[in-house]
């Protein structure tokens, strides 16, 4: 090589690639309970890693010395005594560590992007790290994650026996590629070894930190604190899916936000189908449709519990599922602010000739008992009803709804719909079905069957506080996707299909966010399965904080996320952001935003930090009060 050409070498472990479990020696919590058994006890996975560390302390007391400056993953089992706590011998711990390192390690898109634009101008790539790990299993991961890798141009320290912290390492790759100093450039992520000592060597050397960001934090300094590896898990895990992803606000939100959530909440809801030896799951369309996906992801270790996708809606089921036509039935499932096409449309009563009816200045209760009086609407609507009764029980039995031990899954809800399902089931002689929500609401119907609730919107903090913000995010953010509404049943050819609604359900934003959300959702449940967490509704709860924390001192580059995202109530379409000046936002934002905090800080301008700050200040003597 010539000493004139440019090279670029990266730093490996937390600049190319990071573990979804955090810190290093969070492998070894993993491993523990890996060999230990999940019925191991606190005492004895503490125990294991301490061997571990003690292992690894012993070997570089006994080993290091100026010729030998790093020890390998071989050398450290060599000093590690694991015969008071298992039979499992050395080499197969040591392999399982391995297999763990390999299943945590994650690539960090921005990293490789910018090694590959390098390459791609023909500069030479070079890989450097400080790490008792074989320099194989490096290589064959980074290859994995499509890295450009040339193997002569990766230096490990416990290949060489010389490292970074030292200079050593440098000073070997500078003889062994005969190449200036002032012609290389180094980044990595350690003020020390990829900063400090490469500059004094001449090397121009550039910091990268990809750090829990504040959400994070708050979320897994709780969980640290309190010894709780396990539990922090999903929010290390949130940082590695947001930086093995293109850096965006929407891909940003997903991971901090929305995975942390829903992903436990599936697995929730399989672990406790399972206790209640529930064998069908039925994800009600279409909020429950990216539970579905998630749910898909963690199958094959609930192999006994079928999941199906209900394509079902209040639209097809409030008619069906009323007992009987009467006002007292129908004025609660009517919407009272779209009028006559509204009313007739929700009880699928839209080829109804209403114009012998004199309806001007009426209300929508006015119109409902004046159509109500009008004995051509009621027989149409009597057999309509019946129609559609007999449809839903059909489409019920073809799914599988109708046999025993069957449970919905919803997200949000008055329990409305779990009400007229199995209204629509005792009705047909079939068993009733069991139900699963994310949150219920305040307004909700108490006699609807049996059902179990994460959240209970009267209780929960966040959603008492910023209803108006949490419940639209949830409903028609978190919940997006590319499904079509259910509005009915039909019959073809003795088989029954959902009728679809005819308009178009997504614009291209909605889309987008679909994508996004899918993409991080189910790349964050196929890590968190690999090593689930012990209590999944404590993290539930601690990612519910974290969006509190949000709403309250939210970050500018999240806040881009709904840049275009429209929330529906009833029949009135609005923005959780407005773009204004920061004037008028400050005068007016306890009158005209739903969401103050949010347009603060999105109409902050320069001002941002300062906004931050005050909101940040105002937020934890919120807490302290409390």
């Amino acid at each position: 090589m010539s000493n004139k050409q440019q090279v670029f070498s990266f730093d490996i472990f937390d600049t190319c690639l990071v573990r979804t479990c955090g810190e290093s020696y969070n492998v070894f919590y993993i491993l523990a309970k890996e060999i230990l058994g999940d019925d191991a006890e606190l005492s004895q996975i503490n125990d294991f890693v301490l061997i571990r560390k003690r292992g690894e302390e012993y070997a570089r007391k006994a080993l290091i010395n100026e010729q030998n400056e790093e020890i390998t993953l071989k050398e450290i089992y060599h000093f590690c005594d694991f015969r008071s706590i298992t039979e499992i011998d050395n080499n197969s711990i040591m392999q399982k560590e391995l297999e763990i390192e390999n299943e945590v390690l994650l690539p960090i898109y921005e990293t490789k992007k910018t090694i590959e634009h390098l390459h791609s101008k023909g500069n030479t790539i070079v890989y450097i790290s400080d790490m008792y790990l074989p320099k194989e299993f490096i290589i064959k991961k980074m290859k994995e994650y499509d890295y450009f890798v040339d193997e002569k141009l990766v230096y490990v320290s416990s290949d060489i026996k010389k490292t970074k912290e030292t200079g050593s390492l440098y000073r070997y790759i500078q003889k062994e590629l005969n190449i200036e100093y002032n012609n290389w450039r180094h980044t990595g992520d350690n003020e020390l070894s990829d900063y400090m000592i490469p500059r004094k060597l001449g090397i121009k050397a550039k910091m990268v930190k990809f750090d829990y960001n504040l959400y994070e934090k708050s979320s897994i300094n709780p969980c640290i604190d309190d010894g709780d590896i396990f539990n922090a898990y999903p929010f290390s895990l949130c940082r590695a899916v947001r930086l093995a992803n293109q850096s965006n606000p929407q891909n940003f939100f997903a991971a901090d936000f929305i995975a942390p959530i829903f992903v436990p909440y599936t697995y929730y809801i399989l672990c406790d189908a399972r206790k209640r030896g529930i064998e069908h799951l039925f994800f009600i369309a279409r909020d429950g449709y990216i539970l579905y996906l998630i749910a898909q992801i963690f199958s094959s270790h609930f192999p006994h519990i079928h999941l199906h996708y209900l394509y079902a809606s209040r639209k097809s089921l409030y008619l069906p599922g009323i007992e009987q036509i009467s006002y007292d039935t129908i004025k609660d499932i009517v919407p009272l602010d779209k009028g006559i096409q509204g009313i007739l449309y929700s009880l699928q009563m839209e080829d109804f000739d209403y114009s012998h009816l004199s309806i001007n200045g009426l209300s929508s209760l006015e119109i409902l008992k004046l159509l109500l009086e009008d004995k051509s609407f009621v027989e149409n609507l009597n057999k309509q009803h019946y129609k559609q009764n007999d449809l839903c029980a059909r489409f019920f039995i073809q799914e599988g709804l109708s046999t025993p031990n069957c449970a919905i899954v919803d997200v949000l809800g008055s329990r409305r719909c779990h009400q007229f399902i199995n209204n629509i089931l005792r009705h047909n002689h079939m068993p009733e079905v069991f139900a699963y929500y994310y949150e219920v609401m305040h307004q909700r119907i108490i006699d609807s069957g049996k059902y179990t609730s994460i959240n209970f919107q009267e209780k929960n903090i966040h959603s008492k506080t910023y209803h108006h913000v949490s419940q639209p995010l949830c409903e028609q953010y978190f919940c997006i996707t590319n499904q079509q509404r259910t509005v009915g049943y039909q019959n073809i050819n003795n088989t029954i299909k959902p009728i679809f609604e005819n308009d178009p359900i997504n614009d291209r934003y909605k889309e987008k966010i679909f994508n996004a959300n899918k993409m991080i959702l189910l790349a964050y449940a196929t890590h968190f399965i690999k090593h689930p967490v012990v209590n999944p509704i404590l993290c539930i709860n601690k990612a519910q904080f974290c969006l509190n924390v949000f709403y309250h001192n939210p970050q500018k580059e999240y806040l881009e996320a709904f840049n275009g995202f429209f929330c529906t109530d009833g029949n009135a379409k609005y923005t959780l952001l407005q773009k204004n000046n920061l004037l008028y936002t400050i005068i007016h934002h306890n009158k005209f935003f739903r969401w103050k905090e949010g347009n603060l800080v999105y109409n902050s301008g320069g001002f941002y930090r300062i906004i931050r700050a005050i909101l940040t200040l105002r937020f934890f003597r919120q807490r302290t009060i409390v």
